[in-house]
């Protein structure tokens, strides 16, 4: 919601199999004027050839756990039809934001080698920390307001309610940090329930 509305984007969660058909799906449901049965690296260039999108837009492409793309792959110097595809990105008229666990960087690496990208820390990579518990806990009372298991002013939150709030952060903990993926499961998994 914070991005520019001259900005399009298109997230998707990664798979070990089906990353690219979600990606191409979900870029066929923003551009309804790109034409059916081109390819995904076909779409991407020409996306940034001007074509399909308004030319004051952007398309931002996010896919998230990339790591479970990444399990399913050799990336060893060979391509892949999502690493001709992102060949296309021009950090003009299409960008595209991998996220991925730490502990699969040498995955990225080698990926990022097959894309012959140098990763660079602060210019096209970043590192992101755990959450501390302070932090969790107002994130999971953000995901409470926003599924209406909690009021949408803080200060008006239940004594059940911070209970659950401090208890949840609590059993997510460990060493004081939290996974944010475990964050989003826990909001998930209890968003239909009483808080």
């Amino acid at each position: 919601p914070r991005l520019d509305s001259s900005i399009v984007p298109i997230t998707v969660n990664a798979t070990v199999g089906d990353t690219e058909t979600h990606l191409l799906d979900a870029i066929r449901q923003r551009l309804p004027r790109i034409e059916e049965g081109a390819e995904l690296d076909e779409v991407l260039a020409r996306v940034r050839r001007g074509e399909g999108l308004p030319v004051d837009k952007r398309l931002l492409i996010v896919i998230d756990q990339f790591e479970q793309w990444l399990h399913g792959q050799s990336v060893h110097g060979e391509t892949s039809q999502l690493s001709d595809a992102l060949r296309q990105c021009d950090g003009k008229r299409v960008t595209c934001l991998v996220l991925v666990r730490v502990d699969f960087m040498m995955g990225i690496h080698r990926f990022m080698r097959s894309l012959e990208i140098p990763i660079r820390e602060g210019q096209n990579s970043a590192a992101v920390d755990l959450f501390d518990t302070l932090h969790t806990r107002d994130v999971l009372a953000q995901f409470g307001r926003a599924y209406g298991r909690l009021p949408n002013d803080p200060d008006a939150t239940e004594g059940q309610q911070n209970a659950f709030l401090d208890s949840a952060v609590k059993d997510l903990a460990e060493d004081g940090k939290v996974i944010p993926v475990r964050l989003a499961v826990c909001a998930e998994m209890f968003k239909g329930r009483e808080w």
